[in-house]
């Protein structure tokens, strides 16, 4: 038992070493967007329920990081990576502890799919984004009730902690919804009577009602503001997103949906051929490498109602959890690859592919920490000068990495900046600043200026059209002693 716990936990400081030394270059970037808005709500409001909204569980895990570092980012920071080394350990664990894989081959399965799901590049918002936390600390208890119903331990405890870490999880994000359905498919076995399910099948149904009354009392709705969107669709725009998203778990984002369409169509492919040629010499497989399929498939049932980005990392977050069992199938399917040769150059060609991308990752969630604490800077300065300030073009994102998309009062505020007369007028998105090659400057009209992307300038009004709903929205000019803009580098006053 001692050496048991001792080798344990030498592998989860193996994962979060680990964890520390990919993502070393996000630790110590600051609060982002979103974050200044819950922690200003959560640590100085001291509020963790919020009317149309159900986060407890992240928020009590922020609250928590304040009682140690106080307002201090990498705390938060670190504390995501703890989340995420613990997600990779109870991975780990699972490929061990249950009979779902022969025995000779689990070891190797362990390491590959946990090894492959630290490094995965396009789940990092929930690694890296402090209120991301909220995808990852929900998908842990989530993983860790899976890996409670592969346990020993007696079947009414074993029910129990199941449906209690169920429950935790249920707390923070809404992915794992599908769990009980995927714990069991994982369990299921042909020679076992069905009926056999029943009492586990109650108990996590029961535990999904009770969550959905909590939820329903405490937030006064079950979907919430982002939730809404999953109704929204048609079965067709489903369809679309289905696509997407099952592309992106293999691709990044970029502006060329064509090329990501080929792209994907090829890997697709690929994937499809290599598991007929190993499944054709491996019949005794093909029970699990189904199970595993569907695992994938239902987990990926919220991401593809809701839908995810192509052109950014906005919103990976979603994909956490069907992250984990993507891996799980992956270190599966190489598993059954019978030359060892060709299993090692596999899976050394996705961890170098997993690598660039995750490296790309860190730097645009760096390069978004930077420009926050740069405005934040300026802006520090330029109030001293001026009672009021409209500002223009804020970048509100940087390739996905948030900015300003929220929270920039409570941001203010948090950096003891008076927010009095201060407000962002427009804010800029990244695709739109990619549109304009040069630095942004004021361009003269016959009645005033024009300032990129979509603002206009007169002497007694300010017209700008919003990215994205494309409304347009007036502004006295007088309403403000001074206009600043961002042209990509800084903020320059608007002469």
């Amino acid at each position: 038992m001692r050496k048991s716990f001792l080798s344990d936990s030498l592998i989860l400081g193996v994962f979060f070493l680990l964890c520390v030394l990919l993502f070393w270059p996000t630790i110590f970037k600051p609060f982002l967007s979103d974050d200044y808005e819950v922690i200003y709500r959560v640590v100085i409001q001291k509020q963790l329920l919020l009317k149309g909204f159900f986060r407890p569980l992240s928020d009590l895990s922020i609250y928590l990081c304040s009682l140690i570092g106080g307002l201090y980012a990498p705390v938060y920071n670190v504390f995501n990576l703890l989340v995420h080394a613990a997600s990779c350990f109870v991975l780990y664990k699972l490929c061990l502890v249950s009979e779902l894989f022969p025995p000779a081959k689990r070891k190797f399965i362990a390491w590959t799919a946990s090894f492959l799901f630290l490094i995965y590049p396009f789940h990092v918002e929930s690694v890296v984004w402090v209120v991301g936390r909220a995808s990852s600390l929900s998908n842990f208890f989530g993983f860790l009730s899976l890996l409670t119903a592969f346990s020993r331990i007696r079947a009414p405890w074993r029910t129990f902690l199941v449906c209690l870490f169920y429950f935790i999880g249920l707390a923070s994000y809404e992915t794992i919804f599908p769990l009980p359905l995927i714990i069991l498919i994982l369990l299921y076995e042909p020679t076992r009577p069905l009926r056999s399910y029943l009492p586990l099948a109650a108990a996590m149904a029961s535990t999904l009602v009770l969550h959905i009354i909590v939820r329903v009392s405490l937030a006064d709705t079950f979907a919430g503001q982002y939730g809404q969107k999953i109704f929204t669709p048609s079965v067709g725009g489903y369809l679309v997103n289905a696509f997407k998203v099952t592309g992106r778990l293999f691709l990044p984002p970029s502006g060329h949906s064509a090329l990501l369409s080929v792209l994907f169509v090829f890997i697709a492919g690929g994937l499809i051929y290599t598991s007929y040629r190993v499944l054709r010499s491996a019949r005794d497989c093909r029970l699990l490498f189904g199970k595993l399929i569907l695992a994938v498939l239902v987990s990926a049932i919220i991401p593809f109602m809701f839908g995810l980005s192509t052109h950014t990392s906005e919103g990976d977050r979603i994909v956490y959890f069907t992250s984990f069992f993507l891996m799980l199938w992956l270190a599966f399917l190489i598993s059954l690859v019978k030359d060892r040769f060709v299993r090692l150059t596999v899976i050394a060609g996705l961890s170098i592919y997993f690598l660039v991308f995750l490296f790309i990752g860190n730097m645009h969630w760096q390069t978004a920490g930077k420009l926050t604490k740069q405005l934040l800077g300026e802006i520090g300065q330029i109030r001293k000068h001026y009672s009021s300030v409209g500002l223009l073009d804020i970048p509100d994102e940087y390739k996905g990495a948030f900015v300003f998309r929220v929270g920039f009062q409570q941001a203010l505020l948090l950096n003891h900046i008076d927010t009095a007369g201060v407000a962002i007028l427009r804010v800029m998105t990244s695709e739109e600043a990619s549109q304009v090659h040069e630095t942004l400057s004021p361009q003269k009209k016959t009645n005033g200026f024009f300032l990129q992307p979509n603002t206009d300038l007169t002497d007694s009004l300010i017209t700008v059209v919003e990215p994205v709903t494309f409304d347009t929205v007036r502004y006295s000019r007088s309403s403000f002693e001074k206009l600043f803009y961002w042209n990509k580098a800084k903020l320059l006053p608007v002469q």
